[in-house]
């Protein structure tokens, strides 16, 4: 998400929340061509509090973990 105007990858950050988390809405299952081995969904924040506690990294280093991630 979005966590600072800042244009850049310093304004994203990368955060975890449960399911029942109020305010976190999770549609139904794209379909999809090729790409089967993960449910693709639309997900939806309205109202959703996120703490420090549900932050991956730091605030503002969102996309520096998931390039990490996709390096291996």
């Amino acid at each position: 998400a979005v966590t600072d105007p800042v244009p850049g990858k310093h304004g994203v950050s990368t955060f975890l929340l449960r399911r029942d988390t109020p305010g976190l809405t999770v549609g139904p299952r794209i379909a999809t061509t090729g790409l089967r081995t993960a449910a693709i969904s639309e997900v939806v924040l309205a109202g959703c509090e996120v703490t420090d506690d549900d932050l991956l990294g730091a605030e503002g280093e969102g996309l520096t973990g998931v390039g990490r991630l996709i390096q291996g």
